[in-house]
């Protein structure tokens, strides 16, 4: 799959997917920000900074566009992580994956697009359920599909309440997985005590 040109901006609404670059790491990146007030969490989350900003830096990837305006636009972004099982993700990345049709998981309805979404490789796809804010994009990604807004309006209240159930959880579980992350993503020997 491979990104075309789009005349206008205006293409750009929400259920487009469009191509950008993109991570799955920044998308918790912005949970955590969100979600975890300690000013020591600077600290831990610096070494997402590696991870780049999206529109900016890093590989072209699949982004569900869930709000347009003016100044930018709030996405999601889809992944497969290379085809590997989804259980040797850190625990808070399996928490908000969502599959996208024809991918399954009992625990979660799949997002459809029309047309049904084909990933590269028959891998598992998944989005990455942790809207954020981007740059307005400039192509939208081939095959060209869509997510009609019924479906952006119900996987929009399923990306609240994931983030409600996180926010819920107490201080020393959020650490717990943000530990987990960055020792399992970014390669980090030992963390700070932030209890």
């Amino acid at each position: 799959m491979e990104a075309v040109p789009i005349a206008t901006p205006s293409t750009f609404c929400p259920g487009n997917i469009c191509a950008m670059p993109a991570s799955a790491w920044y998308s918790l990146y912005h949970l955590l920000e969100r979600n975890i007030p300690d000013t020591a969490l600077s600290t831990r989350t610096s070494v997402f900074s590696s991870l780049g900003q999206p529109g900016i830096t890093g590989k072209k990837r699949p982004c569900l566009i869930m709000r347009n305006d003016e100044g930018g636009c709030l996405v999601c972004v889809l992944c497969t992580f290379g085809g590997v099982d989804m259980q040797t993700l850190p625990k808070l990345m399996q928490d908000f994956l969502v599959p996208v049709f024809p991918t399954t998981r009992p625990d979660k309805t799949s997002l459809i697009t029309t047309p049904p979404w084909e990933s590269p490789g028959s891998k598992d796809q998944w989005i990455v359920a942790v809207p954020f804010p981007a740059a307005l994009p400039t192509r939208l990604w081939t095959p060209v599909c869509k997510v009609e807004l019924a479906d952006i309006v119900d996987f929009s209240q399923t990306c609240q309440d994931l983030e409600s159930r996180f926010r819920a959880l107490g201080n020393a579980e959020r650490h717990q997985l943000l530990d987990e992350v960055l020792v399992r993503k970014c390669s980090v020997v030992s963390l700070p005590q932030l209890r």
